[in-house]
């Protein structure tokens, strides 16, 4: 059963007059205690469908696979997460968290240099993608025109790159920036499952983590089972001289 395509849903609103809506529904703050953050996107589309009778229209037209009893079934469990987040929502608002003065969103940096080299790495390989990759991938544009320089899903986070190959197959790029180990090999694999669920369309998704050493045994060990991410290492060339005369 193909899921509802959020990307293809939210053209079909806006095509519909629908756009305020679907803007909400695009940026709401999704915020409880369980995972399920696209569905309740997808429930609130299809409550919206529903609500100007153009459900039946966007399922014929754009989403065939919905017209059977597995459809319906899967259309009534995303109505049902969607009302389930907003009786929550309603009965206990979440409190949006402060922001500490010396803290950051990447709270487990294990190596802040690191983590700073590497955020002006991004900007270089951003200014020098064909020296880098050559003519092997392409930054990835989208139907709004943004590129894939910092790619923002709207839903899970920005992905450092997001980039296509002569297949027009997906390469999610994820620099280390020092973080830890788990939590970027987590975070490539929530980006690569959003592409292949959202922009993907049959192709297929890799990822690329990059980092400035290969001694890292806890990433060795967990790509081994990880057959669709590659990892890359990157060496700086620095070194002092004296000046001619001296």
């Amino acid at each position: 059963m193909k899921v509802l395509p959020l990307r293809e849903a939210y053209d079909f609103g806006n095509a519909k007059g629908l756009k305020d809506d679907i803007d909400q529904i695009q940026n709401i703050q999704i915020t409880w205690d369980r995972s399920y953050k696209s569905t309740v996107r997808r429930g609130k589309v299809i409550k919206l469908f529903q609500q100007h009778n153009i459900l039946n229209e966007f399922i014929e037209k754009v989403w065939p696979e919905a017209n059977s009893q597995k459809g319906q079934t899967y259309i009534n469990r995303c109505i049902r997460i969607a009302n389930e987040f907003d009786q929550y929502q309603n009965k206990s608002p979440a409190p949006q968290p402060k922001e500490e003065k010396g803290t950051s969103p990447d709270s487990d940096i294990e190596h802040p240099a690191e983590f700073a080299l590497e955020s002006h790495l991004a900007e270089f390989i951003g200014n020098n993608w064909n020296k880098v990759f050559g003519m092997q991938l392409r930054i990835y544009r989208d139907e709004q025109g943004r590129d894939g320089k910092e790619y923002d899903t709207k839903e899970i986070g920005k992905i450092d790159f997001l980039c296509q190959d002569d297949n027009n197959d997906f390469v999610v790029i994820e620099l280390k920036k020092g973080r830890a180990t788990d939590r970027v090999l987590g975070q490539i694999q929530r980006y690569m499952g959003w592409v292949l669920e959202n922009l993907a369309q049959g192709h297929e998704v890799r990822g690329l983590i990059i980092t400035p050493t290969s001694e890292d045994e806890q990433l060795r060990y967990a790509l081994k089972v990880a057959k669709y991410i590659q990892w890359k290492c990157y060496k700086l060339d620095f070194s002092l001289v004296s000046p001619e005369g001296l």
